[in-house]
């Protein structure tokens, strides 16, 4: 089972000395990686510098700070119907990230799509075309 790095803060769980254990399965070498990674990238921003970092939102204002927390935390919805995070890292209660890191959020963002993919999820007028026609062939075969 592979957790996501952010998903140790959701899943600890306090051992018998009162200090957080990681959950079974997590694999500490991942997070351990993205973390000596991010920190070998130089600057980190906080998320109200990474909002200004990444330009102006809607209304000309900078990208609002809880927006981009939600993006490390939950993450974006790809057409692929894949997730992904921007990569940050918890230092005293605060969320961090490096230039790098939102560099390559927005590349795996506008990257062409992956072949294996497969299709996107489908339309609810086509689910329900499948469920009329599924409907149609258990009709005939008399079930």
């Amino acid at each position: 089972m592979r957790l996501a790095p952010d998903s140790f803060y959701r899943t600890a769980r306090p051992n018998g000395l009162g200090l957080l254990s990681f959950p079974e399965g997590h694999n500490m070498s991942d997070s351990t990686m993205m973390v000596e990674r991010l920190l070998g990238e130089g600057a980190k921003v906080s998320m109200a510098a990474a909002g200004v970092l990444l330009g102006e939102g809607q209304g000309g204002t900078a990208i609002h700070p809880s927006t981009v927390t939600r993006w490390c935390l939950k993450g974006v919805k790809l057409p692929s119907g894949r997730r992904l995070a921007l990569e940050h890292l918890r230092a005293g209660g605060k969320l961090l990230t490096t230039r790098a890191a939102i560099v390559r959020f927005l590349v795996g963002q506008t990257a062409a799509p992956d072949a294996d993919a497969g299709p996107g999820p489908r339309t609810p007028a086509a689910r329900r075309r499948a469920t009329d026609a599924a409907a149609a062939e258990l009709e005939a075969m008399g079930v």
